[in-house]
């Protein structure tokens, strides 16, 4: 799952490329974008967004219609949002959010959750249940420092699984990370 602390951090961004990546390994990978309310990652693909996650959460659609192979990148699959639901945290409560991730898990290699930022809403915390691991995004010169707080008390109360971060956006070349 990847996901960040505010919006404009660059986790669709970095879901996008990370999935793209992945694929052209040969790799069986799909890009869900939960972010059901600020959705970022259909329209960059080219992918349309109906039928996506939302209708197949209030029974709508099925796992096989909602599945959309990019159109020139093999083993790279997109899970779109859908129309923008009224209520989103509610409808990751259902076990067709299980059942969901059952299918997925058996039928790719890579399963890649777009999650909304966790000081906005408790969304990607519900989604956390459904993940190996969580790739937290910081963006430099933009990250506040009380965001970074926000990660210690997640991180301390274990509210995000297997937390690893990425620091996006340096483009000071001085700036060294050992």
């Amino acid at each position: 799952m990847l996901t960040s602390s505010i919006p404009q951090e660059g986790k669709s961004f970095v879901a996008i490329n990370t999935a793209i990546s992945i694929s052209l390994t040969g790799d069986r990978t799909v890009l869900l974008e939960f972010d059901m309310r600020k959705p970022k990652i259909s329209k960059p693909m080219g992918i349309t967004n109906k039928p996506g996650l939302s209708n197949f959460l209030v029974g709508d659609a099925t796992i096989e219609e909602i599945i959309k192979p990019h159109t020139t990148i093999e083993n790279l699959f997109v899970i779109p949002s859908g129309p923008i639901p009224p209520n989103p945290a509610e409808l990751l409560t259902d076990r067709k959010l299980i059942e969901l991730f059952t299918f997925l898990r058996e039928q790719f290699d890579y399963v890649l959750i777009d999650s909304p930022p966790v000081a906005a809403v408790t969304d990607a915390k519900i989604l956390s249940s459904m993940a190996d691991a969580t790739i937290y995004i910081i963006r430099h010169n933009f990250t506040n420092y009380v965001f970074l707080n926000l990660l210690n008390d997640i991180y301390q109360k274990k509210g995000l699984v297997n937390i690893n971060i990425v620091f996006n956006g340096i483009k000071d070349k001085k700036i060294c990370l050992l």
